[in-house]
């Protein structure tokens, strides 16, 4: 299992780039599977399969300290390595750097808005649309995902080789901006449930699929609403501790499942938040 660190806010560790970052995850995967001209940084070993569930806001200090709603991904993290995230800490930079195992100064997606030469809004990179005091412009005809992240994906890579990749999300992401900038190259299927995700991944591995990406949004969504230190975010975490469990219980022989999260959470107090307003 590899997560990013969610180290605390007094020292928070360095991105690891190119020895133990994001980026090094999808390009290990498919050097394991047997791409050539990729580097298994992260020492995964031969594989025949793959399954990648990348669950949002997960880090690894929860999992490190053994978290009672989650046995079976506290005791993988009790075996296993942690990787960083990059910096900013924020799904769109997360998602770039996985999907192209560049660093973000590489890749550009340096944020969670940005500002974009020409307009007078900040764009919502999440989203694709202008924000901030105005109405929500989608911008994906006027800024294409494939012109505003030009590099070419992982998936696209293995694609040309005659590898093909699945994407397991929410149906509304589908073509989405961030999907067509960070993941295209991949079959996109969507998913309705934590039960869907695990059986679809299940389906696609055992179809002959050699590399599953699996996305949940729950404990990130939990986070943000409850914080956390929350009752509910442990006991989500929970739920994504189900899927983990019965994600390898549906592995075919010779493949492994590969988890991580895009970023950690931490817990800000009200004395230390500061109102930029």
């Amino acid at each position: 299992m590899n997560s990013p660190a969610a180290a605390p806010a007094s020292s928070p560790p360095l991105p690891a780039y190119g020895t133990g970052s994001l980026g090094e995850v999808v390009p290990s995967i498919l050097a394991a599977l047997g791409e050539t001209g990729l580097e298994d940084v992260l020492g995964l070993g031969e594989l025949s399969a793959a399954c990648l569930f990348l669950v949002d806001g997960l880090g690894w200090d929860p999992l490190a300290r053994g978290v009672p709603e989650a046995p079976f991904l506290s005791e993988a993290a009790s075996r296993d390595r942690s990787i960083t995230t990059g910096f900013p800490s924020t799904t769109v930079t997360s998602f770039a750097s996985l999907g192209t195992g560049l660093p973000p100064g590489r890749h550009g997606l340096v944020g969670y808005t940005v500002a974009v030469s020409g307009y007078d809004r900040p764009m919502n990179v999440l989203r694709w649309t202008l924000t901030g005091g105005g109405p929500s412009v989608d911008l994906r005809t006027e800024l294409p995902p494939e012109e505003f992240q030009p590099e070419q994906t992982l998936f696209e890579r293995a694609a040309s080789h005659g590898l093909r990749t699945v994407t397991l999300g929410d149906r509304d992401h589908a073509r989405s901006g961030l999907t067509r900038a960070t993941l295209r190259g991949a079959v996109y299927g969507p998913v309705y449930s934590p039960g869907d995700v695990a059986a679809a991944a299940g389906e696609e591995l055992r179809a002959g699929t050699r590399l599953v990406c699996a996305y949940y949004p729950g404990l990130d969504f939990t986070g943000h609403l409850r914080g956390p230190a929350s009752d509910a975010w442990a006991l989500e975490l929970g739920h994504v501790d189900r899927i983990a469990s019965d994600l390898a219980d549906r592995l075919p022989a010779g493949a492994a499942m590969i988890v991580t999260g895009d970023h950690g959470m931490v817990e800000v107090l009200e004395e230390q938040k500061i109102d930029l307003a």
